[in-house]
C-alpha cells in the first residue's frame, strides 16, 4: 500500500518495536542508575538525574522524528558499548548488576539490529515530511 505524497509515511512495525526497546532500556539505565548508586550509598543528584531523563526524551524524540543522524549515533555508540562489554561486566559487583547489564545489551543491540533493516533505513532515509514547502519546491523542479 502506497502513501499518497501529501502524506508522511507510517512508521514500520520494526522501527517502533526499535524505539520501543530502546526507550525501555533508557528507563532500565535511569533506574539501574539511581538504585546502584543509592545502594552504593553515594549521594544521587536528582537534578543530574533529570538531565539525563532530559536527554534519553529527545533521544527518544529525535528518532521518532527520523533523524537519520540520530539512528546513526544510535547504531556506532551500540556497537562501541557492545565492544565494552567484557569490561563493563568485569567491573559489576554482583549477579543482579550483572544480569541487568545483560538484558539492557540484549535490549540495545536487537533495537540496533532492526534500526538497520531495510525498511527501517527506507523510512529515516525519508526523514522529512512532504508537507514542507522547499521539499515540495525541490521536487516540482525536478519535474
Amino acid at each position: 500500500m502506497d502513501t499518497p505524497p501529501d502524506q508522511p509515511a507510517p512508521m514500520p512495525r520494526l522501527v517502533l518495536v526499535a524505539i520501543a526497546l530502546l526507550a525501555t532500556d533508557f528507563v532500565l539505565a535511569l533506574v539501574k542508575g539511581a538504585v546502584f548508586r543509592l545502594a552504593s550509598g553515594k549521594r544521587m543528584s536528582v537534578i543530574g538525574l533529570l538531565v539525563v531523563a532530559a536527554i534519553l526524551f529527545f533521544w527518544i524524540y529525535g528518532l521518532v522524528r527520523r533523524q537519520n543522524w540520530l539512528r546513526w549515533v544510535t547504531i556506532v555508540l551500540a556497537g562501541l558499548g557492545t565492544l565494552w562489554l567484557p569490561w563493563s561486566l568485569a567491573q559489576m559487583q554482583g549477579p543482579l548488576q550483572v544480569a541487568i547489564q545483560v538484558v539492557s545489551y540484549v535490549l540495545i543491540d536487537t533495537a540496533v539490529i532492526l534500526l538497520c533493516l531495510r525498511p527501517a533505513a527506507a523510512w529515516f532515509s525519508t526523514g522529512r515530511s512532504p508537507n514542507n514547502a522547499l521539499e515540495q519546491a525541490r521536487g516540482q523542479q525536478l519535474r
